[in-house]
């Protein structure tokens, strides 16, 4: 892979090869992540999240690439019968990304990671 992986960054990492299980730091809920589209591509990408609590809502979708600095949002996040379906998470340098959804359980605010790997 050509690109930037920093060194000593651990965790779950999404593929194309099957959905992500990742878990909510404080509250501990099961998340899945799915990539929509089949790869990760340089570019815009797009997720499907879907969350094991009722009472829990995505409230944002953020990745950092830690060996540069850069970061970057998703565009959209729409609730559907599926899940939430994020879109326009513009991935735009190879290399390893670390993406954080921020979630709303109860009253709590909560967060889980994972990586990319953007050939």
């Amino acid at each position: 892979m050509t690109g930037c992986v920093e060194k000593g960054v651990e965790g779950p990492t999404l593929s194309a090869s099957k959905p992500l299980e990742v878990y909510a730091e404080a509250s501990g809920i099961a998340l899945s992540v799915e990539l929509d589209g089949g790869s990760v591509v340089r570019g815009e990408n797009a997720l499907w999240v879907r969350l094991s609590a009722e009472d829990a809502t995505l409230e944002g979708v953020n990745a950092v690439m830690p060996a540069h600095g850069h970061d970057t949002a998703a565009a959209t996040l729409e609730l559907s019968d599926d899940g939430y379906h994020v879109t326009g998470l513009l991935l735009f340098m190879p290399g390893r990304w670390e993406v954080t959804l921020e979630l709303e359980v109860g009253a709590m605010l909560d967060r889980a990671s994972f990586s990319v790997d953007v050939p």
